[in-house]
């Protein structure tokens, strides 16, 4: 138990002080009991009941249960009268607070990024080899266009990763659309190839691509009149754009005046398209002596009928004779031949028969159409398919896909051609129609 004094009344001076038992103050007069070890005022009654000191530090339970050393901070009267409050704290808005974390000085775009772009747009030179169906355009399209992505998602982690660079948007257009033109650029490729690995094809290399007049003398008199007959027509796109000439074949109606007047598929002439006039491309004819001249459209039917006349010079084709056409129609069985430029391999003569007879209608305009087992192939469109007697039946037109099937040839007939002329026109292209047949 701590130390203790007698009870004694309290004085003025101890009055106010509370007791560390009953926390109440101690009035004067009322009997107190001083600790000798602390020096703590207690009621009397309340020392007896404790049994002793109650203060926090001679309490034994408290020091029994406690820390055996218990750090204390003493504030002296002098440290409390020059202490200072901390100051009111003023709340932050949010672009004060995020100021913090702002990069000092100014942002620049990403180099990475431009240069992914660049690329990007330069890849896009594939697309004229799927035009073309060029494999080693396309495949460098595929190349430049796999460096522009690989450029593009550097350019976005170094974007990510610094605060002062920007250029996301760059980046990721470059990564779209590099992305976009490697999967139409292997595509087409696939598609190429799967053609190609289906067709074989074997190239010459062709140093005589046209007829002497010695070898024509030796061939039978209508074959030879047709050979003669048949021109090649180039046709140059003269655009901006144009990406491709058109090559096919051509028969000679009629010469006079020094002009020859062409017959041939309106496809030939215009490059592909059945409902173009031609216009603003450039149309070359090439004779079977190597006399070359510049052509112009002359006649063309309505739209779709794929069939054209072209006026060009000729000055040099003394032993060209205009072919004669047949007024009537072949029967299914008629042996017949055509003559034409396939495939670039110029002044060629394939056999067959006449296979059936068709009628073809297309916005309104019919077409009598002959399907004959002639092998018929690229660059044959424009030339002529004949009776064995060698005059004029048809304009070979189209071939069905060989990939499918063979021997499906198509020309539209001469009949179809002299019914769109009509008479006057007949007069001015045609030297002159074959005459009917007797009975």
């Amino acid at each position: 138990m701590s130390g203790h004094t007698e009870p004694t009344p309290a004085n003025s001076f101890q009055a106010g002080s509370t007791c560390p038992f009953c926390q109440e103050p101690i009035a004067e007069g009322q009997p107190v009991v001083a600790c000798t070890a602390c020096g703590s005022l207690h009621h009397d009654a309340c020392w007896g009941h404790k049994g002793g000191c109650s203060s926090y530090h001679c309490d034994t339970k408290i020091k029994a249960e406690g820390p055996a050393d218990v750090a204390e901070i003493i504030v002296t009267a002098g440290e409390a009268a020059v202490a200072v409050p901390p100051p009111k704290r003023v709340p932050l808005g949010g672009a004060a607070a995020a100021r913090a974390f702002l990069v000092s000085g100014p942002r620049r775009i990403s180099a990475l990024a431009l240069v992914s772009l660049v690329l990007a747009g330069m890849a896009m030179v594939g697309l004229a080899g799927v035009l073309l169906r060029n494999l080693w355009l396309t495949g460098a399209g595929v190349l430049v266009a796999l460096v522009a992505l690989a450029v593009a998602v550097i350019a976005l982690v170094v974007i990510n990763s610094s605060r002062k660079v920007y250029g996301y948007l760059f980046a990721g257009g470059a990564v779209l659309l590099a992305m976009g033109l490697v999967v139409v650029y292997l595509a087409d490729m696939a598609i190429v190839w799967t053609m190609e690995s289906h067709t074989h094809q074997v190239t010459l290399n062709v140093t005589k691509n046209r007829p002497e007049d010695a070898d024509l003398d030796r061939m039978a008199p209508p074959e030879a009149r047709a050979m003669r007959a048949n021109v090649v027509i180039t046709s140059q796109p003269t655009g901006a754009f144009a990406m491709q000439l058109a090559t096919g074949s051509g028969v000679v109606l009629k010469i006079a005046g020094g002009k020859a007047w062409i017959l041939t598929n309106r496809h030939v002439v215009t490059g592909g398209n059945t409902t173009d006039t031609g216009a603003g491309r450039q149309l070359t004819v090439l004779f079977y002596n190597g006399e070359s001249s510049q052509a112009t459209v002359a006649w063309l039917p309505p739209a779709p009928i794929d069939l054209a006349i072209l006026e060009c010079d000729a000055l040099t084709i003394d032993r060209v004779r205009p072919v004669e056409v047949l007024r009537t129609t072949a029967v299914p069985g008629d042996a017949v031949f055509a003559v034409g430029n396939p495939e670039n391999y110029n002044w060629s003569i394939t056999k067959g028969i006449v296979s059936g007879m068709r009628s073809q209608v297309e916005d309104g305009q019919e077409t009598e159409v002959y399907q004959t087992q002639t092998p018929i192939n690229s660059g044959n469109s424009g030339g002529g398919l004949y009776t064995a007697d060698g005059r004029l039946i048809g304009v070979n037109t189209w071939t069905h896909d060989k990939s499918v099937s063979e021997g499906l040839s198509f020309a539209i007939s001469s009949r179809t051609l002299l019914r769109l002329l009509g008479d006057e026109n007949i007069r001015k292209f045609l030297a002159a129609p074959a005459p009917e047949p007797g009975p």
